[in-house]
């Protein structure tokens, strides 16, 4: 306790000299004199990401701090932190610390539109990936969220590539859509003249994951996990009956799962 509001002290005096723009005796004893936090803090703000989304909520003031709680995701992982940060101007400050984790996160309010966070010190009671920094948008002004695609996740360039894949996959594809959070491009073994991507969400590596393989004839050669079972679609007839070599190595961490021709 006696740490934590020495740590009080200390951040206001940071704060205090930070946004103090005079060159006056840098031994000058300053004096603090604690202002009321604005209003335009208190609200619901958003940090949108697929699958790695957060959430700052901003119940009330308490004279010159703001009562918060936090969440955030990376994939299956997540984090949670609460509780109540020092104001000075449009700047806020909170620390934490305790045998396992030393927190310390910055708040600044731009406005009434967003709030940026950096977090300066610790994990903060996150899991693995899983961080607080970004923009969050207050919600009030943010447009209702729509349905992620392939497309908007940057899979495809352009709906028509989207198109021809839905078509193709049918009723998979919100499957495609779900297991797409960290992508990497791989090498083409077969030699198809082909873009190779790999997705996968983290936490839930072999159970939601997917390749796509598609050349610039808008050849298609692609699979997804699905209740441990890998479902393979493609428009070349040369492997309807069998996967490529690609998909073949892509499946070596689950090679207990049957393949179902689609």
């Amino acid at each position: 306790m006696k740490l934590f509001i020495s740590f009080l002290i200390i951040a206001e005096l940071i704060i205090s000299c930070s946004q103090n723009n005079s060159s006056g005796n840098k031994n000058m004893v300053r004096t603090i004199v604690k202002e009321p936090a604005s209003k335009l803090w208190i609200g619901t703000w958003e940090r949108r990401q697929w699958s790695s989304g957060a959430t700052l909520k901003i119940a009330g003031i308490k004279s010159d701090s703001i009562v918060f709680s936090l969440q955030a995701l990376n994939g299956a992982h997540g984090g949670e932190v609460e509780g109540v940060a020092i104001v000075k101007n449009n700047v806020a400050l909170f620390y934490n610390s305790n045998e396992n984790d030393t927190c310390l996160l910055e708040f600044k309010l731009v406005g009434d539109s967003s709030i940026i966070i950096e977090q300066k010190k610790g994990i903060c009671y996150a899991g693995m990936g899983v961080t607080y920094d970004g923009q969050y948008k207050n919600s009030k002004i943010l447009p209702e969220e729509k349905d992620e695609t392939l497309l908007t996740l940057g899979l495809f360039k352009t709906e028509k590539e989207d198109s021809l894949f839905r078509s193709l996959v049918g009723d998979k594809y919100d499957v495609f859509v779900y297991s797409t959070q960290s992508t990497t491009e791989e090498e083409d073994l077969d030699s198809l003249n082909a873009k190779v991507y790999t997705s996968g969400v983290t936490g839930l590596y072999t159970l939601l994951e997917n390749i796509i393989i598609m050349d610039s004839l808008n050849n298609v050669w692609t699979a997804v996990l699905d209740d441990k079972k890998v479902y393979y679609f493609t428009n070349s007839n040369e492997y309807k009956t069998r996967v490529p070599k690609t998909i073949d190595k892509w499946r070596d961490r689950f090679k207990e799962y049957p393949v179902i021709y689609k």
